[in-house]
């Protein structure tokens, strides 16, 4: 099959850059769960970035199989960039929000809300799942260079062989964008609504 150069170093599949182009974030998560790992009995993953929990639930919804542990420190950073620096009441709301969401009986022990920065939660993860390798990581979160770069070093070797890993605002924050082009190379892959995607 032909390729298509989509940015530099960004070669897809034409038949699946037309369709994933066409797809919004929340789609593509849907897509790629129920395609890996539909007929697979149990499904874990991380979700680096909860904010009001709209893709955490849209895993959950995905898969009813699906495990997700999902972090997010909810706080205010003097001089941060994006919305890490929105002041303390907007993380506040968003939080109070995500567990109306989230902590509700229909996802019942599905979901573990983390509200810590990522490079906290990692080693109680893997305390909590000592070996364990994920199906999937969602990462949304840090757009600052060392919190993508902690992310990427941190969690993404913890994606098995087989599964994948999504990062949104893929082509339109910098310097998330360039950091990912650098690690991966040829292997991520663009959807629509800046969805970058890369299977382990």
């Amino acid at each position: 099959m032909g390729h298509e150069r989509f940015g530099a170093n960004i070669i897809i599949e034409k038949g699946d850059f037309k369709e994933m182009m066409e797809l919004n974030l929340y789609q593509i998560t849907t897509k790629l769960l129920q395609e890996s790992f539909g007929g697979q009995k149990e499904v874990c993953g991380i979700e680096i970035g909860t904010k009001c929990g709209d893709l955490t639930r849209t895993a959950l919804w995905a898969l009813p199989q699906c495990q997700l542990y999902t972090i997010d420190p909810y706080e205010h950073r003097d001089g941060a960039e994006f919305e890490a620096g929105e002041m303390q009441d907007y993380h506040n709301q968003n939080h109070a929000f995500a567990e109306t969401r989230l902590l509700i009986p229909e996802f019942g022990d599905r979901v573990v809300m983390l509200i810590m920065r990522s490079k906290d939660a990692y080693p109680w993860i893997i305390e909590k799942n000592p070996g364990k390798k994920f199906d999937f990581l969602l990462v949304d979160g840090d757009h600052s260079e060392e919190g993508i770069k902690t992310d990427l070093d941190l969690y993404y070797p913890l994606v098995k062989e087989g599964g994948f890993a999504i990062f949104h605002d893929f082509g339109q924050c910098h310097p998330l964008s360039e950091i990912l082009q650098e690690r991966f190379k040829d292997k991520i892959q663009v959807g629509g609504d800046f969805t970058g995607y890369v299977f382990g």
